[in-house]
């Protein structure tokens, strides 16, 4: 089992997937959801592993292979 965040498990046409991050593209994996606790799930997958950069915002607007940009949860964009 894997803990991601709960924001990360999104449905996508009637399974449940999360979007990691390959080469800075979206990569969809269907995951089994074993549990909720508080913000966080507990998954099982093929393909998805411990440390793998995982999409939580816009995930449910991707598609597979989509380019994607990667920001840390704190940064916040200056405004010119």
């Amino acid at each position: 089992v894997i803990i991601v965040p709960r924001d990360a498990v999104i449905p996508f046409f009637g399974k449940n997937v999360v979007f990691a991050v390959a080469d800075l593209k979206a990569v969809m994996i269907p995951v089994n959801v074993i549990g909720y606790n508080g913000l966080q799930a507990g998954v099982m997958a093929e393909g998805l592993s411990e440390g793998m950069q995982i999409v939580i915002k816009g995930n449910e607007r991707l598609q597979p292979g989509q380019p994607v940009s990667i920001q840390q949860g704190n940064e916040k964009k200056k405004k010119k």
